[in-house]
């Protein structure tokens, strides 16, 4: 976990940089309000922490979002999941192309990084009991590859490809 200037000078600005990207928006003082780094009150003899838990509207919150990797819910059961691609030598979620487009099936055949990222994915996809939303850009997928999924699974809502621009280095 950062200390607080360096979340305030480093990863704010990039993350609000990625979520006005996203949104194609200027952003907002309610983005910039999660991006604050609030520390929970310490008990004699423990340290301050952020708890990870969005809370909307900030004061009597309706909503509260918890926030966390795969392996900190391993176990538990979610009402929703949401699970963003990552980066770690290749898009996670991109990987997976193959399998969520019904090209593979088990985990015959892949490479030690694909095994690993399937046993992740199958914690953080077997977590929901309601719904799951796995957040892969637009522009992974092929028009004919979206179409592939629509008719796999005929629940997904529209879906669209993207031509986005590279990522930028932070």
């Amino acid at each position: 976990m950062p200390e607080s200037e360096e979340w305030s000078s480093v990863w704010v600005p990039a993350l609000h940089a990625i979520g006005m990207a996203i949104s194609k928006s200027t952003g907002s003082a309610a983005a910039l309000e999660f991006l604050d780094y609030p520390l929970v009150a310490a008990t004699a003899g423990t340290f301050s922490t952020r708890d990870n838990i969005f809370r909307h509207p900030a004061a009597g919150p309706a909503v509260k979002i918890r926030v966390g990797s795969t392996h900190s819910v391993k176990g538990e059961t979610h009402t929703a999941t949401l699970v963003l691609d990552t980066f770690y030598s290749k898009h996670s979620l991109v990987a997976l192309k193959p399998w969520l487009l019904g090209q593979k099936s088990g985990g015959a055949g892949p490479g030690v990084r694909d095994l690993t990222r399937l046993k992740q994915h199958y914690v953080a996809m077997t977590r929901p009991t309601h719904l799951l939303c796995l957040a892969i850009s637009g522009s992974a997928f092929s028009a004919a590859e979206l179409g592939i999924l629509v008719k796999r699974h005929p629940e997904l809502p529209p879906l669209r490809h993207e031509e986005l621009p590279p990522p930028s280095r932070l």
